[in-house]
């Protein structure tokens, strides 16, 4: 009988572990679009920040009213933290942010910061567009 349980429990192991679905690495390359605050408690709601994400983990980021053809732009690095959080550094503006996945990898949501912080300077929203 404790032979029975043991297969019993087995094959249900077996089945059960190879009916999961694997988990997908993010992939943030491509270009974002959103809105940014001034104020940790204030919500992101200036426009426009944008957001080029490279494969090398690189990234350049603009901000400006209209386009990407402002002078505010300056590029930094990236890293992606357990498939849910992405951590950018952007040197030339000494600010660090700190970026949630959301809504099936198409949104970031999180806050910026004067470095070392990475929430001190405002919040930001992001669409990839």
């Amino acid at each position: 009988m404790k032979k029975y349980a043991f297969l019993i429990g087995l094959l249900c192991f077996i089945l059960i572990n190879a009916c999961k679905k694997e988990k997908e690495n993010f992939n943030a390359v491509g270009y974002w679009k959103g809105t940014y605050s001034n104020a940790p408690a204030a919500p992101p709601t200036i426009e426009f920040s944008f957001a080029l994400f490279r494969s090398d983990g690189t990234l350049r980021w603009y901000v400006d009213p209209t386009d990407t053809n402002g002078l505010n732009k300056a590029s930094g690095t990236y890293t992606i933290e357990s498939d849910s959080i992405i951590n950018v550094e952007i040197p030339d503006w000494l600010e660090m942010y700190r970026l949630k996945i959301r809504v099936n990898s198409t949104k970031l949501v999180g806050t910026w910061g004067n470095a070392p912080n990475n929430n001190d300077g405002g919040q930001i929203d992001l669409v990839r567009q």
